[in-house]
């Protein structure tokens, strides 16, 4: 009965933010996996009906994007040149089908998940219009994310790495890894973010929140997102407090001590050991990751040479005569099935959310808000890309795109305000005037 009060609640508090604030919605979207997973493990009725959570955090997004058109925000205004890349390199999965040895698998994919793409990467990126709208979003993932870290650690039930759903006849293990990014994605927006008036009670309990979310991705046993997420905080933390004078470094040095402090603590208390030794980690690499990924590419390289440029086609990689699965390295997958069309595009998306973590970092760099929400978007991108090198496929990765496309609307809305921010006149330098004294004539 707790469980299910706690999940009333916690949708309830979603639906009724998002009236007023729309890019609440943002932060259900992150925390929908782990509200599901949580919801299978621990109420009956929702582990008998599971795509109820999905449904009400869609319903939330959908709300949004209405209360958006009825206050007259340009939704549509300023897409950014990343989503355009992300709609073109998926439109380009599904041409790539015509010529594909395995085009039934692309089509299933889309089938069975083209609803979930068309939330993740147009409708949710769509909330994000001005720079308040982004922090929002972020301020949304810790708070609702923290509720739903402490419910998991408190009434998930873990079995080994994964929750068990409450029922065996609805499903057994869930998936881990979507816990631990869920995880990591709260602990590195409540380290990364900088709150100011009403919210500062967010950065009173924000290192209670990160330590239990690296708690949550210790219990998964995740290597990749924990590693990884510590890689991002250690890599973003020092902009986010912009380490100018020494309250400035003494901070940044107390996050950073913590942080190694609080992971060493959780990795000899709930890590199996030898999963967390060196010579297992990069022997498991090498096997499950660099192989695969070597196999599919010198298969790409030996084939004509049109598909060099071509691809050998969406979902190629599952076909016997190629590798059997996904490789689990996403930028070698989308090499081989999409060829040098398709790798281009995927490379100039990440070229264009680089530029612009640079661009926004030189005008925000004086607000310590806003530079710990764009600390917080960056390192959630840059999390995604390196996870993107032992996890996933293109199509299962769409995370990816979503904090692309995040990042570049809150590009766009930043250069935006800054542009109609009024500027201070510059002085006028005017050479003096040389005023000629003419003799007194007697």
């Amino acid at each position: 009965m707790s469980a299910l009060i706690i999940y009333i609640s916690w949708v309830s508090g979603l639906m009724l933010s998002t009236l007023r604030w729309p890019a609440v919605a943002v932060g259900g979207v992150l925390c929908a996996n782990g509200l599901f997973q949580w919801a299978q493990a621990s109420i009956a009725m929702l582990a008998a009906h599971p795509m109820i959570s999905n449904y009400l955090v869609g319903i939330s997004l959908v709300l949004a994007l209405l209360v958006m058109i009825f206050q007259q925000k340009p939704i549509m205004q300023g897409y950014p040149a990343a989503g355009w890349l992300s709609l073109m390199l998926l439109t380009y999965c599904l041409l790539s089908t015509l010529w594909s040895v395995a085009p039934e698998l692309t089509w299933v994919a889309f089938t069975e998940r083209g609803l979930y793409m068309f939330v993740t990467v147009i409708m949710c990126p769509l909330l994000i219009s001005n720079s308040n709208d982004a922090k929002v979003a972020m301020t949304a993932l810790v708070t609702f994310g923290a509720v739903l870290v402490l419910s998991l650690l408190l009434t998930g039930g873990f079995s080994g790495r994964s929750l068990q759903a409450i029922d065996p006849m609805y499903g057994s293990a869930l998936n881990p890894l979507g816990l631990a990014s869920m995880g990591m994605y709260v602990a590195v927006a409540a380290t990364l973010m900088n709150f100011r008036g009403v919210s500062r009670l967010l950065q009173l309990l924000r290192w209670g929140v990160v330590a239990a979310s690296l708690m949550l991705v210790m219990y998964t046993q995740s290597r990749g997102q924990f590693l990884a997420g510590f890689l991002m905080l250690v890599a973003f933390l020092p902009f986010s407090r912009q380490i100018r004078n020494k309250w400035g470094f003494l901070g940044a040095m107390f996050g950073l001590i913590f942080l190694m402090g609080i992971s060493y603590w959780l990795v000899s208390t709930f890590g199996q050991a030898r999963r967390w030794e060196l010579d297992a980690m990069v022997g498991n690499f090498y096997e499950t990751r660099i192989e695969p990924a070597h196999t599919v590419l010198s298969y790409w390289l030996n084939s004509n040479p049109i598909h060099w440029f071509l691809g050998l086609g969406s979902s190629a990689c599952f076909s016997p005569r190629v590798l059997g699965m996904y490789p689990h390295v996403v930028s070698a997958e989308v090499l081989a099935e999409l060829g040098l069309i398709g790798f281009g595009i995927f490379a100039s998306l990440i070229f264009v959310s680089l530029r612009s973590t640079f661009r926004l970092a030189k005008l925000i760099r004086h607000d310590p808000v806003q530079r710990g929400v764009l600390a917080a978007i960056s390192a959630l991108f840059w999390l995604n890309f390196v996870l993107s090198f032992k996890q996933g496929s293109l199509l299962q990765s769409l995370d990816l795109f979503l904090f692309a496309i995040v990042l570049g609307r809150y590009d766009t809305a930043i250069r935006s305000e800054y542009a109609h921010r009024p500027q201070p006149q510059a002085e006028l330098h005017q050479p003096a005037r040389v005023i000629e004294i003419q003799p007194i004539r007697s």
